[in-house]
């Protein structure tokens, strides 16, 4: 069996990008010939992503070869956006089996969509929450494949979090979607000076919207009581640095538990990479992460819609991640300071399990 995968897999640091090459290696230790092919040039790639990827499975940008079967990545968004990209007519093009690998955010998938998928031999999503919000949709192909990790992925080797758990971690581009002013703002009321740090890791202080203030102005309109600028100062690490993976595995050595305010998440690899580690969790019902949640993990509960205004180019008109309780954030934070870290089973995430999942998925293909 032979397989074009073709994805923006040579970013470095984006999640997309790292999930399809976890991909791809889980199936070609399912035995699959599978070739990875940029829809951009690779340019100078990234060294970490070179030792990822073994020279026989890069295409160059304007190589391809026969094939059985054609994998294409690409976020999800509304019916408008994917015509405009050609995403299916391009694939339709394609020898079948046709695969369609995508994870989203939001809350639902507008039933054409799944239509025009339904038209291709199967798509593939990561977590349950994609799958199910797809079969409401009336998509009738989705299959979820699990998030491969490796016997030689970095966080499985992080010694374990201090039994009394001190450090909290965030990780994240610093926007809307992701929430991080609700991890400072439950981080300070939860906690008073002294009684535990965060570590804030972005991209950047500003997001692209303007109207998302920045760390420092969430802090100011946060300040009262104890909680003066110089004790968050003292309390609180802003890192805006890039870093490369062994320096993301590091900070996450760091950190007793990890935290995620999101309002929505198609599968959030910062989550995962903490249960690998053995950190506890602390994130919002918002998507991927419940799926590999464990006990003594803090998955705080989903009440309501958010509308999400600036997605509406991408997903279409009235697009909503989900809403919570800023309260409920605070409990769960509270409640993880006090309780000993302890690793999830993520066996079922093994390489070698997912690889199973592939190997089935084309052997059924084939009868």
């Amino acid at each position: 069996m032979r397989v074009v995968f073709e994805t923006l897999w040579a970013r470095p640091d984006d999640g997309w990008a790292i999930s399809s090459r976890a991909y791809a290696r889980a199936m070609a230790l399912a035995g699959i010939d599978v070739r990875l092919l940029s829809n951009r040039p690779h340019g100078e790639l990234d060294p970490e992503v070179l030792a990822e990827v073994p020279r026989r499975m890069r295409l160059p940008v304007t190589e391809y070869f026969k094939h059985d079967a054609y994998v294409f990545s690409t976020p999800l968004g509304g019916p408008r956006a994917m015509a405009e990209a050609e995403t299916f007519q391009k694939l339709e093009r394609c020898r079948a089996p046709r695969i369609f690998y995508t994870m989203f955010e939001r809350l639902s998938v507008q039933p054409a969509l799944a239509a025009v998928m339904d038209r291709l031999e199967g798509v593939w999503v990561p977590c349950t929450a994609n799958l199910e919000r797809l079969r409401a949709a009336g998509s009738t192909n989705a299959t979820r494949v699990p998030y491969p990790h490796f016997p030689d992925d970095p966080y499985l080797s992080l010694p374990p979090p201090r039994s009394e758990p001190t450090t909290f971690l965030w990780v994240g581009r610093w926007e809307r979607r992701k929430a991080p002013h609700n991890v400072l703002r439950a981080f300070m009321r939860a906690f008073g000076p002294g009684e535990a740090k965060l570590i804030l890791k972005t991209n950047g202080e500003h997001a692209q919207d303007p109207t998302y203030l920045s760390v420092w102005d969430t802090v100011t309109t946060n300040l009262g009581g104890r909680w003066t600028r110089a004790a968050v100062a003292e309390d609180v690490s802003v890192i805006t640095d890039k870093l490369s993976r062994r320096q993301m595995v590091a900070l996450m050595g760091e950190a007793d538990v990890y935290v995620s305010a999101s309002r929505g998440e198609g599968l959030d690899l910062s989550c995962y990479f903490a249960k690998l580690a053995g950190r506890t969790v602390v994130t919002t019902d918002s998507g991927g992460p419940r799926d590999f949640l464990g006990e003594g993990d803090f998955l705080v509960p989903a009440k309501g819609e958010y509308p999400m205004e600036e997605y509406a180019w991408l997903w279409g008109p009235g697009a909503k991640v989900i809403d919570y309780d800023l309260g409920d954030l605070v409990t769960a934070m509270v409640r993880a300071r006090g309780r000993t870290p302890r690793r999830s089973d993520m066996g079922k995430f093994s390489a070698k399990s997912v690889a199973g999942v592939f190997r089935e998925w084309f052997e059924t293909m084939e009868r």
